[in-house]
């Protein structure tokens, strides 16, 4: 077998040095930008946490009250769907309340079909278009 002869390439060990000169000289000069730019990033990564954590919650929510307002529907007690019963939310309200969840989205949806059966075409295409369809069978 062959054996290779490691060589020391002192050119090489002056570039890296070069670089890491280099390198530090920028941070040095540009510490309160880079840390204020670092900071600012934390604190925007936090925000979307702690908002995707609240959303997911609210979500929670109107699905656990959207639940009455489907059975209301399979039932075709729609004015019920619709409106809800004093104890559980109709679509209208979901819709109304939790806005960005996803449940909210369906629930625009499920006012819309609630139109749909009384007759009110225009309120329906409303609540219809209003529907972002990110469900690919829905949608």
């Amino acid at each position: 077998m062959a054996k290779t002869k490691k060589e020391d390439n002192p050119q090489g060990i002056k570039n890296v040095e070069q670089t890491l000169t280099n390198t530090k000289q920028i941070l040095e000069d540009n510490y309160k930008p880079f840390f204020i730019v670092l900071g600012v990033l934390v604190v925007l990564i936090g925000l979307f946490w702690l908002g995707k954590m609240y959303i997911g919650k609210k979500n929670d929510e109107a699905q656990s009250q959207m639940y009455q307002a489907q059975k209301y529907l399979e039932l075709d007690s729609i004015s019920l769907a619709l409106n809800g019963d004093g104890n559980y939310l109709g679509f209208l309200d979901i819709a109304k309340e939790y806005k960005f969840t996803s449940a909210g989205n369906l629930a625009k949806y499920g006012a819309g079909i609630c139109y749909l059966h009384l007759g009110n075409y225009e309120e329906e295409i409303d609540f219809l278009k209003k529907y972002s369809k990110k469900d690919k069978v829905l949608g």
